[in-house]
Order: C-alpha cells, then sequence, then structure tokens
C-alpha cells in the first residue's frame, strides 16, 4: 500500500506546508514545526518490510556519518515499531541543488565544489 500526503499533515512537530520531490520509496517535503523553523522532511510512502529496512539503512547510514562534512544533518527522526500504521520520516536542512550552487559561478569555483563532492564520496567510501 502508498501512503498518500497533503499539505497541513503532521508528523511528530513537523507540518507538511509543500512537496519537493516524490520517488520510488518516498516524498520529501518543505516543513515548518511547532516555533516556525522551516526544514525538509522525507516521509516513507511504502508500508512494506523492503522498503521500511531499506529506509531504516538510509537514516542510520547518515546519522553513522553525521561528522563527514558534506553528509547531509539529519534533525529529527521517527522510526517506529508499527511502520504500516505510524510513518517513518527524517527531517533536515533545506538542501540546495548542485546546479543552483554552481550557476553563474566562475570555472574555479565548480572545481572547488566538485573537489568537496569528491572528498565527502572518498571518506563515505573508506568506511565502507
Amino acid at each position: 500500500m502508498k501512503r498518500e500526503f497533503k499539505g497541513k499533515d503532521k508528523f511528530g512537530n513537523w507540518t507538511l506546508l509543500a512537496k519537493i520531490y516524490s520517488g520510488g520509496n518516498g516524498e520529501v517535503w518543505f516543513c515548518k514545526n511547532d516555533i516556525g523553523d522551516k526544514k525538509a522532511i522525507k516521509l516513507l510512502k511504502k508500508d512494506h518490510n523492503t522498503a521500511f529496512q531499506r529506509f531504516t539503512d538510509e537514516v542510520d547510514t547518515i546519522l553513522s556519518n553525521q561528522d563527514v562534512k558534506g553528509v547531509i544533518r539529519i534533525e529529527d527522526w521517527y522510526l517506529p515499531d508499527d511502520f504500516k500504521k505510524h510513518t517513518p520520516f527524517y527531517v533536515m536542512p533545506i538542501g540546495q541543488s548542485f546546479n543552483d550552487t554552481i550557476k553563474g559561478k566562475d570555472f574555479n569555483y565548480k572545481i572547488e565544489i566538485a573537489i568537496k563532492i569528491v572528498e565527502c564520496l572518498a571518506k563515505l567510501h573508506a568506511r565502507g
């Protein structure tokens, strides 16, 4: 079964504002909390074991690599015991696409950004 989300749905302290992206297993939305902080939230939309395990692995991998520069920070998360009744999610800062980051910048800046990405990937790869 696939979950359907809509603006104003609430997950923990986070209220959905607008959908950013929808993929195979999840959706990413702009959200805000009860004190007005705006972030992005990823929600698991499928309620089968494989999807939940992949989502849990994703959260665990990100959390265990928070010390690597370039890995997005998870600021809040919920991995329920009964994921068929309760929606798993995690909250992160609102990111900026690579294309938006380098748009209008000179060649040297673009190379610096690419090098930072490669350094991040190399550190992650070294950890397995």
